[in-house]
């Protein structure tokens, strides 16, 4: 009879031990600047998927070689769904096309109110920059 009740009290805590948090990511491993073929500025855009059941917020901007940030991405700050995704567009017209060296998104987990005691922490993807 213990051995039963041990047996059932270890696949409890392992059920719990085993909760899995499915992290957004975004769909190319590098991200594609072509020309519009009207304006002719550089444009690109990154879908990126939530697939589990979390709720995240992103934030997303363009770095250079010396890590300045700039704001060529929009939206900057978006929420990201459970089992949703969104579409980042980039416009890096408004730098010079040369400083832009990679696109950086950040992914910040969200917490509940009864989650005071919980460390967080957020998930940084640096992408390359191709032209």
């Amino acid at each position: 009879y213990m051995k039963l009740l041990l047996f059932i009290i270890a696949i409890f805590f392992s059920e719990l031990a085993s909760a899995e948090i499915s992290y957004p990511y975004p769909t190319e491993p590098q991200v594609h600047l072509q020309r519009d073929e009207t304006s002719l500025a550089l444009k690109g855009q990154l879908q990126v998927i939530n697939p589990g059941e979390n709720i995240w917020l992103i934030q997303a901007w363009g770095e250079d070689e010396n890590r300045k940030k700039h704001p060529v991405i929009f939206p900057q700050i978006s929420r990201i769904e459970k089992y949703g995704s969104i579409l980042l567009k980039i416009y890096p017209e408004i730098v010079s096309e040369n400083e832009m060296k990679w696109f950086v998104i950040k992914i910040i987990p969200t917490t509940q109110k009864e989650q005071h005691n919980r460390l967080s922490i957020p998930v940084v993807y640096r992408l390359k920059l191709i032209r």
